[in-house]
């Protein structure tokens, strides 16, 4: 089983893949750990085109593994365009898995409001400017794409991570 978790930067996908993978022990893969691991993240220093594709075909080899040796697997990502989840589908479909939507939709003006509390205490990498309005111009909604988990508000958010958190 993949659950694909896709919204705007900041909406909370990463801290709810980790109270997933600390709950059940799922695997958790982020394109943003190989991103870091390569010393592309930041706003100093983000990655150019072929760098982008380079950690996403690492990211994608490292799902079909997973995937492939009956894993449950969190994609944690923005995954902004359907054809982006609808690739992660297909990985999970050619190794005979399952995928599912999860969609942590909060408003853009919360995620706007969380970037900018980002940038002002560093608590985690600071998304670029440029990266975080491409995101929000960007953003397919999964509306109509099954099946398909939506987390509408951040209370309802809080409860999910709160129910799966150990």
């Amino acid at each position: 089983m993949i659950y694909i978790l896709c919204g705007y930067c900041l909406a909370g996908k990463s801290r709810l893949a980790r109270a997933l993978t600390a709950k059940f022990g799922v695997r958790h893969l982020d394109v943003d750990e190989i991103l870091f691991a390569r010393g592309y993240a930041g706003p100093d220093r983000g990655p150019n085109s072929c760098e982008w594709n380079e950690c996403f075909g690492e990211y994608f080899a490292r799902l079909e593994d997973s995937v492939w040796k009956g894993e449950t697997v969190v994609c944690d990502g923005c995954n902004e365009l359907r054809a982006d989840r609808d690739h992660l589908k297909a990985i999970a479909n050619r190794n005979g898995a399952t995928a599912a939507i999860v969609w942590l939709d909060v408003s853009p003006s919360m995620a706007r409001d969380r970037w900018k509390s980002i940038h002002t205490n560093p608590s985690r990498h600071v998304v670029s400017p440029d990266d975080f309005e491409r995101v929000i111009r960007n953003f397919e909604p999964p509306t109509d794409e099954s099946p398909l988990i939506r987390l509408r508000s951040d209370e309802h958010l809080g409860r999910v991570r709160g129910a799966v958190s150990p």
